[in-house]
């Protein structure tokens, strides 16, 4: 009996010591990106720099965010896709681009009538893996399939002769 209770402990102990190694790492890993992050002004004091912080994880506050950055994840992308994608309405797709884009996370070109969106720093992406590692999640929700329906030339150039 009593060995029994040892070899729980030591498995709670290895448990343990493996949580606080992930939790180190993803703080390093964090750190490590708003570090690299270019501020305009280099000579900022730490509040400036935990308010920098502070925006990056209020842009990834949201589950719809989230879900862009995931279709995202797999390359450029247009407004009608994501709409496609996500079965989000245009305009609520495009409120939440405007957040990501104001943090510095998507960047957009146009082409003819439509617009495509891209990730401008692709080590948010360590930071939403290692989220979701955390929460115990092991896919990554790929909904590139339901795409099928997007009307943008990328996706189907049939349609790129209609406009």
């Amino acid at each position: 009996m009593l060995a029994d209770k040892d070899r729980i402990r030591a498995g709670d102990k290895r448990h343990l010591e493996s949580v606080t190694e992930f939790i180190l790492t993803a703080r390093g890993a964090v750190l490590r990106f708003i570090q690299n992050l270019e501020y305009a002004d280099r000579s900022t004091m730490t509040t400036d720099h935990h308010e920098a912080q502070a925006q990056l994880f209020k842009a990834l506050m949201h589950p719809a965010r989230l879900a862009i950055l995931d279709v995202l994840r797999e390359g450029e992308a247009c407004v009608c896709h994501l709409e496609a994608a996500l079965g989000y309405r245009q305009a609520y797709i495009s409120q939440q681009l405007m957040v990501l884009k104001e943090a510095g996370l998507a960047q957009d070109r146009r082409e003819g009538w439509n617009i495509y969106y891209r990730v401008t720093e692709p080590r948010v992406f360590a930071i939403l893996d290692m989220a979701r590692r955390m929460r115990g999640a092991t896919s990554k929700g790929n909904r590139r399939k339901q795409a099928a329906k997007c009307p943008c030339p990328k996706c189907n150039p049939a349609y790129e002769n209609v406009a």
